[in-house]
């Protein structure tokens, strides 16, 4: 049965300067540098197993007879389920792989999504050389993988114009912990009341004839205001301070399968441009 959509209907943000080209069964990104590949395959009729959808396509990239895992426990892979920005509910796998050859040691990092899209599933798969100059900017900006997956739009599908009321899922603790620009612990309560702790960051960046030089400072901040929700638009208005918005999106993550459990995604800007930041839950401490 065929999908219908087709590889012409995706819309997407490539990321800057990387080169397109298109084939009958797939399209292909491909960063200037070597080492990073997004690949958009060819719509496949199916539905309900996201999970295993998203499992065969990275079992197809990283056959077990010659790919290994190069982790082990909740480092081994990371799951991810959640909605695109038209609202389909999709499922990520990512891990860390390697090979021996003739050639010695081959490192790489591999996504592999599906996405339900009626009764078909949309299939993105990509591909990261860990020794490669590309692959820091693929994940280390939001400009190149996150931007892409987050632009990612099936033109002849119609977005959900149901809107999820997320401002009771953001109720508790939350605490970042990934090392960006900041590192914050936020409480939001269901009076529509937030404290704020933890480290401020600021980013700027200069570059030369050959490299781009990124600079983070931090400061010690703490603050309390109001915040609300409109979509997935979060505001933060803090007494005596400029309000701030931030885009928000809540996925499930699994480590290594160990368990599901929630991670809250915020995308703010400062004078480097856009940057993700990414909460655990945390229990409420009195």
């Amino acid at each position: 049965m065929a999908a219908g959509f087709t590889l012409q209907d995706f819309a997407f943000a490539a990321p800057p300067q990387w080169l397109r080209a298109d084939f009958n069964d797939h399209i292909e990104l491909r960063s200037p540098d070597p080492g990073c590949l997004i690949m958009l395959l060819e719509p496949q009729p199916g539905s309900g197993d996201l999970d295993g959808a998203a499992a065969s396509a990275f079992a197809l990239m990283y056959p077990s007879v010659t790919w290994q895992q190069r982790n082990s426990g909740k480092k081994a892979f990371i799951l991810v389920r959640g909605q695109t920005a038209q609202k389909l509910p999709y499922s990520m796998v990512d891990a860390e792989m390697s090979m021996e050859s003739a050639a010695g040691f081959h490192p790489e990092r591999g996504v592999a999504v599906a996405i339900q899209v009626g009764d078909s599933f949309a299939i993105i798969v990509a591909r990261h050389n860990d020794f490669s100059i590309a692959h820091g900017n693929c994940y280390g900006k939001y400009d190149y993988w996150p931007r892409f997956f987050d632009s990612f739009e099936i033109a002849t599908t119609a977005s959900s114009t149901e809107r999820e009321s997320l401002e009771s899922r953001l109720i508790g603790a939350w605490h970042s912990e990934d090392g960006g620009p900041a590192m914050r612990t936020y409480l939001f309560r269901d009076d529509g009341t937030y404290l704020e702790s933890g480290g401020v960051g600021t980013t700027s960046v200069s570059s030369d004839e050959r490299f781009e030089y990124t600079t983070h400072t931090s400061y010690s901040s703490d603050g309390d205001g109001r915040f609300s929700v409109d979509g997935e638009l979060l505001t933060f208005r803090p007494h005596g301070g400029d309000a701030e918005e931030a885009r928000i999106q809540l996925v499930q993550v699994n480590d290594g399968g160990e368990g599901w459990r929630d991670q809250l995604r915020l995308l703010k800007s400062d004078a480097a441009g856009p940057y993700e930041v990414k909460l655990e839950r945390a229990p409420v401490t009195p």
